[in-house]
């Protein structure tokens, strides 16, 4: 029953090593990805062998690793919203004055923000654009809904960021 539990808490661990290491992957964190991926394929090699050896008189090691597969994923995906690592590009379309108020509100957070000028179907409004640390966005739309910003907000992660104010 011991192998059970280990085959389970293993895979989780090699599946969140997984997910993170894809994170990595994709903002271009090569060292990192790379170690991790020489970690996570360790483990499973080590877990795949156990469970393989043996399947047909213990099927219960095929469950344990599919169910540590599955909590691995979860585990991972928290982990990595945790970590929030990367950046946010925030554009808010709203009123001038909306977007006004808004804009001296996220300087007031220490946040950098542009305003253009924008034409809608109603009229002129204004379009805030705000490069922020991940794990820093909810603080801005935290702000936008403390406001009551009506108008359209939208998230992008993006890769990189190179220069601008605050993103150290």
């Amino acid at each position: 029953m011991f192998s059970v539990l280990l085959i389970f808490l293993a895979k989780i661990v090699e599946v969140t090593l997984s997910t993170l290491r894809v994170v990595y992957v994709n903002k271009g964190e090569k060292v990192f990805a790379s170690a991790i991926g020489f970690v996570e394929v360790m483990i499973w090699l080590k877990v795949a062998s156990v469970v393989i050896v043996g399947i047909n008189d213990e099927p219960y090691k095929m469950l344990a690793y599919a169910l540590g597969f599955a909590a691995g994923s979860y585990v991972g995906i928290k982990i990595e919203e945790k970590i929030g690592l990367g950046y946010t590009r925030l554009e808010i379309i709203t009123s001038l004055e909306e977007g006004h108020a808004l804009a001296e509100e996220i300087r007031i957070l220490g946040k950098a923000v542009t305003l253009s000028d924008a034409h809608g179907r109603d009229g002129d409004n204004v379009i805030l654009t705000t490069f922020l640390r991940r794990k820093t966005k909810e603080i801005v739309l935290e702000k936008c809904r403390e406001m009551k910003i009506s108008g359209v907000i939208t998230v992008s992660e993006i890769q990189k960021v190179y220069g601008g104010f605050g993103l150290k």
